[in-house]
């Protein structure tokens, strides 16, 4: 689960058998790239996590070690 996007195309992103739920333990990472000084703009049009096991983090950056302005 996950994969690249690149400007301009951009895309949907989804999880393993959506509509339906994902398996336990999935991870999924998304890199989205765009040119310098572009914004980046996140819509979900649908969202749900099991509380207290699944998590969504978006970091400005390519690795987990660039800083989170997400945690959700």
């Amino acid at each position: 689960c996950g994969g690249n996007l690149t400007a301009p195309s951009g895309g949907p992103v989804t999880s393993p058998n959506y509509p339906s739920d994902y398996g336990d333990n999935d991870l999924c990472e998304w890199l989205i790239t765009v040119p310098t000084g572009s914004t980046i703009r996140l819509t979900f049009d649908s969202f749900e996590t099991e509380d207290g096991n699944d998590v969504l983090l978006i970091y400005d950056g390519a690795s987990d070690s660039d800083v989170e302005v997400v945690h959700w």
